[in-house]
Order: structure tokens, then sequence, then C-alpha cells
């Protein structure tokens, strides 16, 4: 009799044994909860794209020495109703856009050129930039220059829009040279540290 009880002991032991590796808990219910552990990765990514990247106007009536020229997108070949300087801007968290002015120099020489003081940039139509989003000094217009400068600060975002107005000041044509003038503007988007 000792005999047939040990072996019945052994026997519910191995069941009990092989029942707890693969079950963590047996204890009877309706429910029973299990946790999963999950891995997500996310990329940072930023993108800025111009409807065009090229711009420029001719100052040829008396009104545009005197009152300023602004630079018009797709120039000289601007579509109906181009006359904006638009973006696009994508990205995965907040971000800053910033502008590099640069002096405008004649082509064939014989000027000092058209520095980037004598040129303003305002931004307006980033309402379009969902929340969070926030003008600088650029907002109101600001003098350009040859450093990166913020204009603009927004959360994450897919394609929103903004568009700038650069325009050459008033009287800032006049005691130049006839001819083409020409430089690079320097726009940049950055995700925030």
């Amino acid at each position: 009799m000792k005999k047939v009880v040990f072996t019945a002991a052994i026997a519910l032991l191995a069941l009990t044994s092989k029942a707890q590796v693969n079950a963590n808990d047996q204890t009877p219910g309706t429910v029973d909860n299990v946790t999963l552990v999950g891995s997500l990765g996310i990329v940072d990514m930023i993108d800025l794209v111009p409807e065009y990247q090229v711009a420029g106007n001719t100052a040829d009536t008396w009104a545009e020495f005197e009152n300023g020229l602004s630079l018009i997108e797709a120039w000289p070949n601007t579509p109906p109703g181009g006359n904006d300087i638009e973006f696009r801007i994508s990205a995965t968290r907040h971000f800053h856009v910033a502008m590099q002015g640069a002096t405008f120099a004649r082509v064939g020489g014989g000027d000092p050129g058209i520095t980037a003081d004598k040129f303003k940039m305002t931004v307006y139509n980033f309402g379009t930039i969902p929340a969070g989003a926030a003008e600088n000094s650029f907002g109101g217009g600001a003098l350009l220059s040859n450093v990166y400068q913020n204009f603009l600060q927004g959360n994450g975002c897919y394609n929103k829009e903004f568009d700038c107005n650069i325009a050459l000041l008033p009287g800032a044509a006049y005691n130049h040279l006839g001819g083409t003038y020409t430089g690079s503007l320097g726009v940049r988007a950055t995700l925030a540290p």
C-alpha cells in the first residue's frame, strides 16, 4: 500500500510540475491577464519644400525705386497668383525655420552689390501651422543678415504651408548700376533639441 501511495504522489508531483511550466497562474477564475512587452521606434524627420526655388523682380518704375520691390516667386515666369513665396513644412516634432540673407552682386561686376540688410522679410499665413506655432521677430518683418536667423517655429506637423515676403527696402535700388543682381538666400528648417 505504501508503494501505491508513494507512486501516486510522484505522479501527482510530475503533473503539477509540468502544469506549472506551461502556465503562470493556475488560480481558478473567469479572467486571466497577460502582459506583453512592446517596442516602438520613432525616427526624427523634417522636410522643407519651397513651391519654387527662384524669386526675383525688376525695379523699373519710380514707385519701385521709392517704395521698395518684393521678390516674386518663379520670376520671370510667375504663374497667375504666384506672387507669394510659399513653403511647406513637415516635422516629426517641434521645429525652427531660419533664413540667411546674401549680398546680391551685379553680374559682370562694377558695383559693390546690394547687401543682405537692404532686404526685409515678413512671414504671413503661418496660421495654417498647427497649435504651438509662433512667429519670431520676422513675423512683423525684419532685416535679413548674412547669418541664419530663426523666424518661425511650430510643433510636429505634416505638409503645412507658410508664406513670406522678401522685399528690397524703399530707396535701396538707388545708386546702383543697371543690370542683373543675383544672390542666394538660405532657408533652413531644424528640429528643436
